[in-house]
């Protein structure tokens, strides 16, 4: 009797794994993939720059501002006087080794101002090696931090060498300053007779020009 018992306990456990199984591979054939319930992602940090407290919108509070490198990623992080982030963005990068290098806060008028992010975008090796900088800029409007607004501006430093024995290195100058007396600062972007200008429209929205 209990070796009866024993194989009917052993066959329920089997027929029960079994069904479930079976139960998994048809939810998965009827239900549609974009239904099913995926598991968030898993993040991996490998990198962290130091925090920078910095007033960004004259309110006599600091912020706290960092980077990141997420999977790979560069991220820039913004967090309030209390610690909760107000703005996450992805900064793009063309290669490996990317990283920020400098950060720094502008007052485009009395109602605007800008961070100002120098981005080393990363080196590419594929027929010639080439090496580039950009300038990325956060806006804040009105003093309020949910204005916030990201824009990937101008190259500011390039370096490159070909296989046919060219090479050059460009360190651009950025300056902030009004150019067309509007009473809005404009960012300036000059490298000898090579110039770039980024015009400050309000609401994160930039107008460049060559």
């Amino acid at each position: 009797m209990a070796n009866i018992t024993c194989l009917v306990i052993i066959f329920f456990c089997s027929w029960t794994q079994v069904w479930a199984q079976d139960e998994r591979t048809f939810r998965e054939m009827l239900v549609p993939k974009s239904f099913r319930a995926e598991e968030p992602a898993k993040v991996h940090y490998k990198t962290r720059s130091k925090n920078y407290f910095i007033d960004i919108n004259g309110d006599l509070l600091q912020e706290n501002i960092f980077f990141a490198n997420r999977d790979g990623q560069t991220y820039f992080y913004i967090e309030d006087t209390y610690g909760k982030k107000v703005f996450e963005q992805k900064l793009v990068g063309v290669g490996p080794a990317q990283w920020p290098y400098r950060l720094s806060f502008r007052w485009l008028s009395p109602r605007s101002s800008a961070i100002l992010i120098h981005f080393f975008e990363g080196r590419v090796d594929y027929l010639r090696s080439r090496g580039t900088s950009r300038l990325d800029v956060v806006t804040i409007d009105n003093k309020d931090l949910n204005t916030l607004s990201y824009k990937s501006g101008p190259i500011i430093w390039d370096e490159q060498n070909d296989k046919r024995e060219h090479y050059h290195q460009r360190p651009y100058e950025v300056s902030v300053l009004d150019l067309d007396g509007d009473g809005m600062r404009d960012i300036l972007v000059k490298y000898h007779l090579i110039s770039r200008v980024m015009l400050y429209r309000g609401k994160g929205r930039w107008t460049t020009t060559n």
